[in-house]
């Protein structure tokens, strides 16, 4: 038994209609809170870190960004310092716990903005956990 004309139209009406649903309830997950990785559970907590809009969005990746501008200035400097300037074991310490936080703060924020979406590539985010950890090694050697 074929459909008639009618039937068919309503057919494609309702088949448009659950797509329709379908990308609205796509979007609306995209705003519902999300379960964190483990990264962010052992440094955060259980803590909602979902940003609910897109400008919220873009502001946090603007700020990771200007933070790691800032950050580079700042550590370029703090090593051209060390280098050649202040030969002390202190200033290699200090700039070496820079270097940790620097690698820590930055792993956290990429870990939010994954979480809320941001296709930050794997292997940037696994460098920063590695100069994390030789960072560490070379604050403690």
């Amino acid at each position: 038994p074929r459909a008639s004309p009618e039937e068919f139209a309503v057919i494609q009406e309702i088949s448009t209609q659950i797509k329709e649903r379908q990308n609205a309830f796509f979007d609306m997950e995209a705003y519902l809170p999300k379960k964190n990785g483990l990264y962010l559970n052992l440094v955060l907590g259980n803590v909602n870190v979902t940003l609910l809009s897109n400008q919220a969005k873009f502001a946090y990746k603007d700020e990771y960004e200007k933070f790691k501008l800032y950050l580079t200035i700042i550590l370029l400097l703090g090593a051209i310092t060390c280098r050649f300037i202040l030969h002390y074991r202190v200033t290699d310490e200090v700039f070496n716990f820079l270097l940790v936080w620097y690698y820590c703060t930055l792993t956290i924020r990429e870990s939010i903005l994954i979480s809320n979406g941001s296709r930050i590539k794997g292997w940037w985010v696994s460098h920063h956990y590695v100069s994390t950890f030789l960072s560490g090694v070379m604050l403690t050697w």
